[in-house]
């Protein structure tokens, strides 16, 4: 008896060390850091990156992103302006477009006249500038925030199902100042030697921290890459999002261009500020600023130039009409009392002449 309890306690001991090393497969790392990372539903980010090009001037962008589900906004302060981007601020599959900047020729010169404030059908193919990186995805795509927005959210999945090898285990690999890491490798096309290869440096512990992503283009091709400097926990739920990242792009070699990012959390699965996504929430839309109508459906008015009253899209006659009442109520004290001034003045007249010709 003693014998067989000594053993049970050998398998048992036996069955705890090989759980204790067992190696996830990369498809595993990969949708356990997908899956942290989509448990963020709504949230307010402020990101500053700064772009170095070089033979090019330093370019910096301050993002500031509401996202909430499907809806998401963005006001960014670049060439001297704020633009706003906003997915649903008009109803679901709307984006909006607004700048305080007047528009620009071919030329880049500023023309005279004001800028609209547009709406457009979400469907419809935005423009490189009217698009909203998604602060979910800091630090795990190897590529400047701006350019962010190319992938789709559940890319990291997507290439999981598609890649055969990533049921393979992870191989540990080193990243400078962090601690030992699991190392997803993703070959395209799938086994090639010289193909574009996409790398990912993952906490072992916890996959909610990734540390490092590499993108290369062949064996001496463009290198991309991503390194964290620090991760920050936010929430009650234990999200991990990078505070400092920088991007680098090498070709032949030589760093081309490099983005240094930086990140601060507003708030985390928290209520977000009523009209965040509505145009009422845009404080620098001014009432009477012109309305670009795109949208396929729910045209205010059939005809006619449309513009925003400061609550609403209004026909322009009716917007006119509404700030002339207004103008006429808020003068009409004034002209009242220039009224009585005139009518106490003729008084005054009729009342000297009557006191020379009979007070003497």
């Amino acid at each position: 008896m003693k014998n067989f309890v000594q053993i049970v306690l050998c398998l048992l001991l036996l069955s705890w060390d090989c759980v204790a090393d067992a190696v996830p497969s990369q498809r595993d790392v990969l949708s356990g850091l997908f899956h942290e990372r989509t448990k963020i539903e709504r949230g307010c980010f402020e990101i500053v990156s700064t772009d170095s090009t070089v033979g090019h001037a330093d370019v910096t962008w301050t993002w500031t992103i509401w996202l909430d589900g499907g809806n998401l906004r963005a006001d960014v302060r670049r060439d001297g302006g704020i633009d706003v981007i906003c997915v649903g601020c008009y109803g679901e599959y709307t984006r909006l477009f607004y700048t305080d900047k007047n528009p620009r020729d071919k030329d880049g010169k500023v023309q005279d006249g004001e800028v609209a404030l547009s709406f457009y059908d979400g469907y419809s193919e935005p423009t490189a500038l009217m698009t909203i990186p998604s602060p979910l995805w800091l630090g795990v795509h190897p590529c400047a925030f701006e350019l962010l927005h190319v992938f789709q959210p559940a890319s990291l999945l997507d290439i999981g199902r598609r890649v055969p090898s990533l049921v393979n285990p992870v191989t540990e690999a080193d990243v400078a100042g962090k601690p030992t890491c699991w190392l997803v490798t993703i070959a395209q096309p799938e086994g090639s030697d010289d193909g574009n290869v996409y790398s990912y440096f993952v906490d072992r512990s916890d996959s909610t921290r990734i540390y490092r992503s590499e993108y290369r283009i062949g064996k001496d091709g463009e290198v991309f890459s991503a390194v964290i400097d620090v991760l920050e926990h936010y929430g009650k739920e234990y999200f991990y999002l990078p505070k400092k990242l920088k991007y680098v792009r090498k070709e032949q070699g030589k760093i081309t261009s490099t983005s240094e990012i930086s990140v601060n959390v507003v708030s985390l699965n928290e209520p977000l500020p009523e009209n965040t996504f509505s145009p009422k929430g845009i404080s620098f839309l001014k009432p009477g600023t012109p309305v670009m109508w795109a949208l396929e459906r729910d045209r205010p008015v059939k005809e006619g130039n449309l513009v925003w009253n400061g609550s609403e899209v209004v026909a322009e006659g009716t917007f006119e009409l509404d700030r002339m009442m207004a103008e006429s109520v808020r003068f009409k004290p004034v002209n009242m009392f220039f009224m009585l001034l005139g009518v106490a003045l003729i008084l005054f007249g009729i009342g000297l002449k009557l006191w020379k010709k009979y007070g003497t």
